[in-house]
């Protein structure tokens, strides 16, 4: 037998009473637009895929049409702020589930009339509420922001 040979075996670890991953940072949740640069419209169409690859399920609050709930955020002077929020008047829908390991798209409306800025060309990302499933707790900030992606006059 091999004197060199050595056994690693991990354990979950409790932090603040919870058990957690050893390896949780290197899991995430990808939030991705279909693309990374979108043409100034009336209406800018966004396709956003979400792929869960956390060892726990989690939640994606809705607004009530039945569109993941998010906010438009915008890059300036190197701090984001928030431009837009989207309404709805309908009433309230349940969260969408998206298990361990799976994924989830959903395509989302920006009426760039209601953008509040000055220049609405620039660096954008969205902002989701991304629950745990069965404690709605908020997940960390880390794991509920898209990918960057700009705004431009052309394509």
């Amino acid at each position: 037998m091999n004197k060199n040979l050595m056994a690693v075996i991990l354990f979950p670890v409790f932090v603040n009473d919870c058990i957690t991953d050893p390896f949780e940072s290197e899991r995430d949740v990808d939030i991705i637009t279909d693309n990374s640069s979108y043409k100034f419209a009336d209406i800018i169409k966004i396709k956003v895929s979400f792929k869960n690859n956390l060892l726990r399920d989690i939640r994606i609050v809705n607004t009530g049409c039945f569109v993941p709930f998010f906010i438009l955020e915008k890059k300036i002077d190197n701090n984001w702020e928030q431009v837009y929020t989207p309404t709805c008047n309908a009433l309230y829908v349940e969260p969408i589930n998206v298990g361990s390991g799976e994924s989830f798209t959903a395509e989302i409306n920006i009426q760039t009339s209601g953008i509040q800025t000055e220049n609405p060309l620039g660096e954008y990302r969205l902002y989701f509420n991304l629950m745990e499933k069965g404690n709605n707790k908020m997940l960390q900030d880390k794991y509920l922001y898209s990918n960057v992606f700009r705004i431009t006059e052309e394509i």
